[in-house]
């Protein structure tokens, strides 16, 4: 028999990052330390696995399974939060073969932005009704200064959330001109935005299913670029041999992807009635 719903401590684990926050004393002096930005660096899902893409039981060597790669540290990282109807670490190559079947990853063109969403969905239907998953892929709008910030600004809210994973995709070098090559994608555990003055601009922390396995976090730095109108490319994921006149200056990032499954919203309201209750108690 399949059971259909988040369990308990995924639950808890969301009302700790939303309703905690809350009850916070309004009237605590402020500490000098923290950034404006409260969510200016954020490591939560450095835990994740960090899979690695070139397996020769995978077609091809998995020269394109990145996508699936990628997506299978996110699913077992939703297990090991509380999710635990999803596969668990030691099924790492059945979570990638059965992701990659679902997207229609192709062993030489890689995976399309469609097949990895309706395929990332259909994976998730398995274990969980689908009225408590959301999947959405996006383009990052690369032509205008406010596109970039917003559109950066919806990866960082999505990928800060408790039952949430984002994978970055899109990733490859600029230039003017075509070039053959590959686009790239990975997980983003998280990101650092200090010392930078622009809104779009960060330090990715990514599991890279390229360089994998090694559980550790690699990172791009990901300047704010605002691309020519109306052309642009992004050929050659940065792992690769490097084109002739390509620098790490021209590293790109355009589009992403998110994966949520939310608790069931009575389920959520009793507990947040619950949660209360024991507040109350404790107070009086």
């Amino acid at each position: 028999m399949r059971l259909r719903r988040p369990g308990l401590l995924s639950i808890y684990v969301s009302l700790g990052a939303y309703v905690l926050p809350a009850l916070a004393d309004p009237n605590a002096p402020e500490d000098p330390n923290v950034p404006e930005d409260p969510l200016a660096v954020f490591d939560g899902k450095s835990d994740a696995p960090d899979f690695n893409q070139l397996n020769p039981n995978y077609p091809n060597g998995g020269s394109m399974y990145c996508v699936p790669t990628s997506g299978a540290d996110g699913v077992v990282w939703l297990h090991d939060h509380g999710y635990a109807l999803l596969p668990d670490a030691s099924q790492e190559e059945t979570i990638v073969n059965d992701l990659a079947a679902l997207m229609g990853t192709s062993p030489t063109g890689g995976t399309s932005t469609s097949g990895k969403v309706s395929g990332m969905r259909s994976y998730l239907e398995r274990y969980y009704d689908s009225e408590y998953i959301t999947v959405e892929a996006w383009d990052a709008d690369m032509w205008s200064q406010a596109g970039l910030e917003a559109s950066w600004q919806r990866v960082k809210e999505r990928v800060a959330r408790p039952d949430t994973f984002v994978l970055l995709s899109g990733i490859g070098f600029y230039q003017g001109v075509p070039v053959s090559g590959t686009r790239h994608c990975v997980f983003l555990s998280g990101y650092d935005m200090t010392g930078y003055e622009a809104d779009s601009a960060f330090d990715a922390w990514i599991h890279d299913p390229f360089t994998g396995p090694d559980s550790s976090n690699d990172w791009l730095a990901f300047e704010s670029r605002v691309m020519p109108s109306p052309t642009r490319y992004y050929y050659g994921a940065y792992e690769f041999p490097t084109y002739p006149g390509y620098t790490l200056d021209e590293l790109a990032w355009t589009g992403a992807c998110s994966v949520q499954i939310t608790p069931e919203p009575m389920t959520l309201s009793l507990l947040l009635l619950g949660g209360f209750g024991v507040l109350r108690r404790r107070a009086g």
